[in-house]
């Protein structure tokens, strides 16, 4: 794509694939999945993000997609130990969002089995930079801080919800 037939996008991400805009705040395309660049070029026919029906074979592409970024995304498929059950660490989020402590019990999760330290806990909750903390350290050098983590979580539980909508659930 030329820069001359583009304009810049500054108000939104434009996913690569779909050629959509949406919002600043969201992180990935909800129709395919696919995280969104910072800023792109966008040509100025390019269509504005809305809920339009699909097409059967363009629902089966992103359901197939979203399938494929859930199957390979390493925190879509860890799971804690919470209460003897295995949970996925998008049980964490609030509302779509990851809140600012959590549970004893949750923060249990994080730490592999093991209580949280005494010092750490402050009303039977845990600040979830610590829990997110212990976490990160189970996933090597892919995270840079436990900001980037906690987008990861929220990017997951965005495309299991999307996942879930396309299919009709």
């Amino acid at each position: 794509m030329l820069e001359a037939e583009s304009i810049l996008v500054q108000q939104g991400n434009v996913c690569p694939d779909c050629r959509v805009q949406f919002p600043l705040s969201y992180n990935f395309c909800t129709l395919c999945g696919l995280p969104l660049p910072a800023m792109c070029f966008m040509p100025d026919d390019a269509p504005e993000f809305s809920n339009t029906e699909i097409s059967e074979a363009q629902r089966q592409d992103k359901i197939a997609a979203l399938q494929d970024y859930l199957q390979n995304e390493p925190v879509a498929t860890y799971r804690g130990k919470v209460s003897g059950q295995r949970r996925p660490l998008t049980s964490l989020l609030v509302n779509g969002g990851m809140p600012e402590s959590l549970p004893v019990r949750q923060a249990t999760m994080t730490n592999q089995g093991k209580k949280p330290s005494a010092c750490n806990v402050n009303k039977r909750r845990v600040p979830t930079a610590y829990c997110l903390d212990q976490i990160r350290d189970h996933f090597g050098d892919r995270f840079d801080t436990v900001n980037d983590l906690a987008e990861t979580i929220e990017q997951v539980g965005q495309a299991q919800r999307r996942l879930k909508e396309l299919r009709g659930y």
